[in-house]
């Protein structure tokens, strides 16, 4: 039995003028309760007791027996520990002013993102409520860097700063190290590894391989895109497919969360500034259409200019045509997670009902009050 084992190790160790540390060592019982001897046998490791836990960190990944997802406790600790960087990582601001998003942007990829996407290679999001919670953190911490309110589109928070939303960065990751695996030497261990990952995949059990394709099965999709497209699914025996195929892969996804992010700005009349725009390109190239890009509106220098210039691109100014804005519990057409703005203040308000407060004439818009409004001489004199 297990006992056996632990003996030839020590005596090996002794061979060979090592030691092992029991008190550093500690055993963990995986399985059903019901499955779990009781009480739990007494093992030793060269004479000394070996101590049961049901939670330990190894690597830097925790890992917890008594949860039906070993990984749990490791996704809520990365979760509190964005958290906890991301509120100092503006707590800065008290020194410096404002962030700007950029330079933020790039604090967030070396300081958070770790957290986010820790161990995302070998755990795959099998369970929705943790991956949730690091999320609703990520829309945050973004929403912070873009100075933005709390209810504002989830959308323009990715497509703005040229991130991936953390379902898709995560599912990438694993692709990723399903192609280190493919082009690795069949001496390796990580290859014997996926060995052992394709049989157990192969009949049908729980497996490294089937939470991939359960993540990506379960990826937020449009509208429309209902089945999972023929390049993002397995065969039973992945290792008949090469690295370039992964790589098709991983643009797959890349383009799911595109797509998904453009249709989301595409289907909103609050993102309506944001339509059919060309992305200033350094020469000689020509403005272009990006999804996903460092937008180059949030490299303006004065803090007062760049925070009113986002707001009004991302539908979060105090002008009427947002402010009275209320989905009222409609449908929208895609399936992307979102948080909608809805004011218990006020009964909605109809488009063309909301009005210039100066003018009255007009639906008081962003185009409206800069360009057209003539309602406020002194408005009329800035101009």
């Amino acid at each position: 039995g297990l006992q056996a084992h632990l003996d030839c190790l020590a005596a090996w160790c002794k061979r060979n003028f090592l030691y092992v540390n029991a008190g550093k060592s500690w055993i963990m019982v995986f399985g059903r309760p019901r499955n779990i001897p009781d009480p739990l046998p007494r093992l030793t490791l060269d004479g000394k007791p070996v101590p049961y836990t049901t939670e330990h960190t190894y690597v830097g990944i925790t890992i917890n027996s008594a949860e039906s997802n070993m990984f749990a406790q490791h996704c809520r600790n990365m979760t509190s520990a964005a958290r906890r960087t991301g509120n100092a990582l503006f707590s800065i601001e008290r020194v410096i002013g404002s962030l700007p998003p950029v330079e933020g942007r790039m604090l967030y990829n070396a300081r958070i993102d770790p957290y986010f996407i820790s161990g995302a290679d070998v755990i795959l999001d099998i369970s929705p409520t943790l991956v949730e919670d690091m999320y609703s953190v990520q829309l945050s911490l973004l929403r912070r860097l873009l100075s933005v309110n709390a209810q504002s589109m989830t959308a323009p928070l990715f497509t703005e700063l040229g991130l991936l939303p953390l379902h898709f960065r995560r599912v990438t990751m694993a692709l990723r190290l399903l192609r280190e695996l493919l082009d690795s030497p069949e001496s390796e261990l990580a290859k014997l590894t996926l060995d052992v990952c394709v049989d157990l995949h192969s009949g049908k059990h729980g497996s490294w391989l089937g939470d991939i394709q359960w993540a990506i099965d379960h990826l937020p999709r449009p509208l429309g895109m209902d089945d999972v497209p023929e390049i993002l699914k397995l065969p039973p025996d992945v290792r008949t497919y090469s690295a370039i195929q992964v790589d098709e892969m991983i643009k797959e996804v890349t383009h799911i969360a595109k797509t998904g992010l453009q249709l989301q700005i595409d289907s909103s009349y609050r993102t309506y500034l944001l339509w059919n725009r060309l992305e200033p390109l350094p020469p000689p190239n020509k403005p272009a259409h990006r999804v996903i890009f460092v937008r180059h509106y949030l490299r303006l220098r004065v803090t007062k200019h760049r925070k009113a210039l986002t707001r009004l691109l991302l539908s979060d100014h105090p002008l009427a045509l947002e402010q009275l804005h209320q989905e009222n519990g409609r449908r929208q057409p895609y399936r992307f997670p979102d948080v909608r703005r809805a004011d218990r203040y006020h009964p909605f308000v109809p488009r063309d009902e909301r009005l210039c407060r100066l003018c009255g004439s007009s639906i008081e818009s962003p185009e409206h009050a800069i360009l057209l409004c003539e309602g406020d001489p002194d408005l009329v004199a800035l101009r």
